[in-house]
């Protein structure tokens, strides 16, 4: 091998054409993966509970207004009253 295509060789090798960085591209997009997975997963698990401004169906709401009562936090009165608020057409 010549001096110059030694001095190529070695400036080639020096820049390691590349190769090595592929394994880690696609380990920054398993990265990305696993971190939108976990966003997804996570927006779709606050989703699915009650509250938050999510409107519950009737017997739902029926069932926690008994829950409520039963727990004391609200009175036989509010109880009625709600009851017949949820009930009406």
């Amino acid at each position: 091998m010549t001096d110059t295509m030694q001095i190529l060789a070695q400036a080639r090798w020096g820049m390691h054409d590349g190769s090595h960085w592929m394994g880690m591209h696609w380990g920054w997009w398993l990265v990305l993966l696993v971190l939108l997975a976990a966003s997804l997963w996570l927006l779709l698990r606050s989703g699915s509970r009650t509250g938050g401004g999510q409107t519950l169906s009737g017997s739902d709401a029926e069932e926690e207004l008994r829950r409520r009562y039963a727990r004391g936090d609200i009175s036989e009165e509010e109880y009625r009253d709600r009851l017949r608020v949820l009930r009406e057409p």
